[in-house]
Formats: structure tokens, C-alpha cells, sequence
């Protein structure tokens, strides 16, 4: 089996394998490392290796079934990465007799809003290289995320697992729900680490994939054993480590139940606006909302109560209004305390979002310098320009964003004109999306609603349109100004409600299944003898 390691890195890690053997030499350690008998391969460092080479996966993978004991019919894949294997394995071990090998590889995923995951068991594909396997026990870690790198540890355990072909099938619940972790909407970060004894029985490596999902692959060795990436680091681009295979493969089973939770997608969370908005919309897609727990104290903006609220989309949209704005400039925050209302499946989770006001600067319009006629005391009185209430009568931002992209399929939509709207000139015709007019309207201040009864929001490319004197603005009578602004929208991946086909084996035909004996219940903790240094702050 080929080790799979860039140039610089192999070089150090045969500088760094020569001192090692000389100090363990010098020490007189009964299995000094590169020892080699008949019998056993010892713990060569030059042979040590960051990736090992597999051949035995085809392009598009799948796992055969395996023998487990529990009914597929529990759980269902909830995140798919079973697929596009690469042609090499990275390695993600811990190692009893050469601690400073041990490294860490992770991946990440999303639970979508309005559910939550008890996880059950996750189909890894892997090998072993520089020796036969197997691995001493599994560990499974969940970690939190910031900014696309795993931050807090949030659930660590050694599971039991099974072994068909290159598919290891790693247990976290065997009872639910009577057991941890759930998971509740939001990313995450996974990594599967064998825990192995070197000297008899090698490595282990998680397959690496060509096709990334969300964000590419990280990877450490926190001692610098292999001279690089001593906290999370993109394992291809950064590490060097099979670049062209940046992600990893593996697939989530889980049960699904719903949960009353908020879906920030189209909320603009993190994001910067250029208008006052007055009106806020919430939506709880997989959990209807209970009408009588829904009060203005169920959300604030910037601390402040909204005046109104009008639950929209069978009670899965609440949208919240001001009859003056919340908003300030700079950084403001919206929250739904815990409880802040209850759905159909429960109380509602705490939800916090913060986005920025940054208030438009309008751009002056040049006034052309007056011209001397023939007559001597005559001049050309200057082209009028727009006034300011004219070029103020006109759209300064929607929500959704124009060129942004959203994931649920729209019902309304929020249009901010730079001056206050005439309300008796506004009719839901005056706004189109796609062709389709609204169904309804609402005008607060500068800011108007358009609602459709059913979504017009298409997969793709859409395009939001206000035609020139669709309406008029107060005090001037100005019209407004024509307005055509394009969104995106893509579907998010949705949760499945059938069983998963079984997975397929990539074995070869003499392969024979093996079940690893479960270990015993003491395990369920974190591993003691691995140290987790905390990863330095993200600059």
C-alpha cells in the first residue's frame, strides 16, 4: 500500500522518524521503532504515513448491507456524503504506543430548522494501511462550528461498530430516545478516530472524497509529528494532504422529530441592510404555531416590542409589526426568548439574530453649468434636475435582498421606499415576482408588504418588479420609480420520510464480514488518553 504525503512533509517526517529512533534506541524501549520481525511489521516511522492509498471504491460507492440488529425502519439517512470516493484515505487515529502520531479529521453538516436528530449510526468509509487492522475501538466526536472550522466539543463517545468491505458502520443509540446525542438545527462537525495499536496492527484512514459539501475537510496532528497543521487546517488545501479530494465520505442515520424552531435562512442573519425595515417575518416550517401563545413580548428587536402581529401560512409565519422602526444604525439584534411561544410540537427554542443598518448614501445629481448666449446680458436658465422628494420616491431595498439567494420558497416580501407611501394609491397588483401579482399589501411608513397566498418563487433565477408610477409617494405626488431587482432560490436539502435503501459493500468477493464485539459499557466516555488542545482563536 502507497503512503500518499506531500514532498516537505515526507522529508520531515523522516527527519523527525531518524531523532525518534535514536531516542528510543538510546533508551533501550523493548520495541524500538522500525523494528521488523518475520511474524510482525513493528511501528516503522519512515514508513508512517498522513494517507494511505485504496483502491477497492468506485467513483459513485455505495455500502451493501450489513448485519445489524436494529430495523433500518428507526432511522433514515439524514446526510448523505456516500459518494465520489477518492482514491486515497487520510488518517484520523489515536495510537497507544506512538502518541505524537495521533491526528484528527473532521467534516461537516447541518441539521435543518425544524427538526432535531438523535443520532444513530454513521456509515464511514475507511481502511487500514501499514498494517491489518483492526482498530482497538472508535471514537465519535461532535463539535460545534465557527466560522467553518469545529470549535467546542460538544459530544464525545467510544462507539461499537461493525466492518463490511470499507464500510464501518459506527453505533451512537441503540435505545432511543432514551439516549444522547440529539442534535438540535444548526452545523456541525463529525470525526470518526480509531484508536489503534501501531505496532501489530497500523493505521486507519477515512476515505477521502472529490466532491465537497458545505466546507472542505479538516484535519491536525497536535503534537507536529508530521511537520504540519498542529490545529484545524483544510486538510487538501492547507495540509497538502490529497488536494484534489477535499471532502470526506461518510453517511448520517438518525431519527427525525420536529421541533419548534426558527429558520434564519431568509432572515439576513450576519448580514448588512441599507433601509428601516418596520416588519419582521418568522417562519417555523416543519411546526405550526399555537395562536393563543403568541403575544408582541414573543419577539423584540433591539430589546423594543413590536406593536402587532399577524400569523400568516397556516400558522408557520408570524409576521411582526412597528409602527415606528427598531432599527438603528450599526449592529442590531432580534431575539425570541426560549418559550416565547409554543407550536404544535412544543415550545419554541431561543433564537438570536444580528444584522447591521448602514444607511444609504443618495447619489447627487449634477446640475449642468449654465451656458453664455450670443446676447450679453442673457443667459440659458439650467436643465431642472430630479428634486429631492422625486429621486427619494423610490425602491432602497427589499427583502429578500436582490442577488441574494434563499432557501425556502417565499410568500412575502418586503419593498422600502426612500420616502413615506401614499397608502390609498398602493394596490397588491402594483408588485409582481416572476409575473405573478400579490395577493395582498400592508404600507407602514416607507415600507410596504406584499403577500401571495401561494408562494411564486420558482427554483432558480427570480425576478421581483415594480412597474414606473405604480404608486405615489406622500406630500410630493411624485410616482415611483420603475424597479426590477433578481433573487435566487435553492431548495435546502429536505428531510427524508422514507427508509433508506440498504447500503451496498464495496468488498471484494472473498471478503467475510466482521463483527467487532461490542466493548464494554464503561467506554461510553470521552478517551482519557488523548489530549484535545483547545484550537487557537480564529484571527
Amino acid at each position: 500500500m502507497k503512503a500518499h504525503i506531500g514532498t516537505a512533509i515526507k522529508a520531515h517526517l523522516l527527519r523527525g522518524a531518524f531523532y525518534l529512533l535514536l531516542l528510543l534506541g538510546v533508551c533501550v524501549i523493548p520495541f524500538a521503532l522500525g523494528q521488523q520481525s518475520a511474524i510482525n511489521s513493528g511501528v516503522d516511522a519512515a514508513k508512517m504515513s498522513l494517507a494511505g492509498r485504496i483502491s477497492s471504491m468506485s467513483e459513485a460507492a455505495e455500502a451493501q448491507p450489513s448485519n445489524s440488529p436494529h430495523a433500518a425502519a428507526t432511522a433514515v439517512v439524514v446526510w448523505d456524503q456516500y459518494n465520489n470516493a477518492g482514491t486515497a484515505v487520510t488518517l484520523s487515529a489515536t495510537f497507544t504506543d506512538s502518541p505524537a502520531m495521533n491526528s484528527d479529521l473532521a467534516d461537516d453538516f447541518v441539521v435543518p430548522a425544524g427538526y432535531a436528530w438523535i443520532m444513530r449510526w454513521i456509515d464511514v468509509d475507511g481502511s487500514y494501511f501499514n498494517g491489518p487492522g483492526p482498530a482497538n475501538t472508535f471514537s465519535v466526536f461532535f463539535y460545534s462550528d465557527n466560522g467553518g472550522f469545529p470549535l467546542s466539543q460538544i459530544y464525545a463517545t467510544l462507539a461499537w461498530w461493525e466492518q463490511n468491505g470499507s464500510t464501518f458502520r459506527v453505533h451512537l443509540c441503540d435505545n432511543p430516545p432514551s439516549c444522547q446525542p440529539y442534535l438540535y438545527p444548526g452545523r456541525y462537525w463529525v470525526e470518526i478516530q480509531a484508536n489503534m495499536t501501531a505496532k501489530c496492527c497500523g493505521e486507519w484512514g477515512w476515505t477521502d472524497r472529490t466532491v465537497t459539501d458545505l466546507n472542505a475537510a479538516v484535519w491536525r496532528n497536535p503534537s507536529g509529528f508530521f511537520g504540519a497543521c498542529t490545529s484545524w487546517s483544510r486538510r487538501g488545501a492547507t495540509c497538502g494532504l490529497d488536494p484534489s479530494a477535499p471532502d470526506q465520505v461518510y453517511r448520517i442515520y438518525a431519527n427525525v422529530i420536529p421541533v419548534c424552531s426558527i429558520d434564519s435562512r431568509n432572515l439576513g442573519c450576519g448580514g448588512t441592510i441599507n433601509f428601516q425595515p418596520t416588519e419582521f417575518s418568522i417562519d417555523m416550517p416543519s411546526c405550526p404555531v399555537d395562536p393563543a401563545t403568541v403575544h408582541t413580548s414573543s419577539f423584540t428587536v433591539n430589546n423594543i416590542q413590536p406593536d402587532s402581529f399577524t400569523l400568516l401560512n397556516n400558522n408557520t409565519t408570524i409576521r411582526f409589526h412597528y409602527n415606528t422602526t427598531p432599527v438603528v444604525p450599526g449592529l442590531n439584534t432580534m431575539h425570541v426568548p426560549a418559550g416565547g411561544f409554543n407550536c404544535v410540537c412544543g415550545p419554541v427554542l431561543e433564537f438570536t439574530c444580528t444584522f447591521t443598518y448602514q444607511a444609504s448614501t443618495p447619489t447627487p445629481t449634477p446640475t449642468p453649468t449654465p451656458t453664455a448666449t450670443a446676447t450679453p446680458t442673457a443667459t440659458t436658465t439650467p436643465a431642472a434636475s430630479p428634486s429631492a422628494s422625486e429621486a427619494q420616491c423610490t425602491v432602497i431595498g427589499t427583502q429578500p435582498a436582490c442577488d441574494s439567494t434563499v432557501f425556502t420558497q417565499v410568500t412575502d416580501f418586503v419593498v422600502s421606499i426612500g420616502a413615506p407611501v401614499e397608502p390609498s394609491s398602493v394596490q397588491p397588483s402594483d408588485f409582481t415576482v416572476n409575473g405573478t401579482p400579490a395577493d395582498e399589501d400592508g404600507v407602514a411608513g416607507t415600507g410596504i408588504t406584499f403577500h401571495f397566498n401561494a408562494s411564486p418563487v420558482v427554483q432558480g433565477q427570480n425576478t421581483m418588479h415594480i412597474p414606473a408610477g405604480a404608486f405615489i409617494c406622500q406630500g410630493s405626488g411624485h410616482p415611483v420609480n420603475e424597479f426590477t431587482c433578481a433573487f435566487t432560490y435553492q431548495p435546502s436539502t429536505p428531510t427524508p420520510t422514507q427508509p433508506p435503501p440498504s447500503p451496498t459493500a464495496t468488498a471484494t468477493p472473498t471478503a467475510t464480514p466482521t463483527l467487532t464485539p461490542r466493548p464494554s459499557p464503561t467506554p461510553r466516555v470521552a478517551p482519557t488518553p488523548r489530549v484535545r488542545p483547545t484550537p487557537p482563536p480564529r484571527p
